[in-house]
């Protein structure tokens, strides 16, 4: 896992206060979903082409929450979900309040197209 230098402090920082631990950035769990799998490494490419220091699986320990990617230079969370509902909106809310996140994206994975590249195309438009 490589930080840039300007991103080490606020790195060490989300450690200290929010138990932050990168669970891992290639493998996928055993019953994740692979479209799933797939939209978190889009994500990530995304964020990783455009400078930003970004983490899949992240686990917050401290706050009982975790992330699906997490945008270290935003300090932003982006949480695919498949099935959005008003009660899973409420469950992330309450899971990603911290006065250190500054913001949460919740990516409804029905809405991603299955075509690889225009999911990315779709992506590329909600993140950046």
């Amino acid at each position: 896992m490589k930080i840039n230098q300007k991103n080490y402090q606020t790195f060490k920082e989300f450690k200290m206060v929010l138990g932050m631990r990168v669970m891992t950035n290639d493998s996928r769990g055993h019953n994740e979903d692979p479209k799933h799998y797939a939209v978190k490494k889009m994500i990530d490419k995304i964020l990783t082409d455009n400078g930003r220091d970004s983490f899949i699986e992240v686990l917050f320990a401290n706050i009982g929450a975790q992330a699906d990617v997490f945008d270290l230079d935003n300090r932003t969370i982006y949480e695919v979900q498949k099935d959005v509902s008003e009660a899973v909106l409420k469950e992330k809310a309450k899971q990603f309040s911290h006065k250190l996140i500054a913001d949460y994206l919740i990516i409804d994975l029905n809405k991603v197209p299955d075509n690889m590249a225009e999911a990315y195309e779709y992506l590329k438009k909600l993140i950046l």
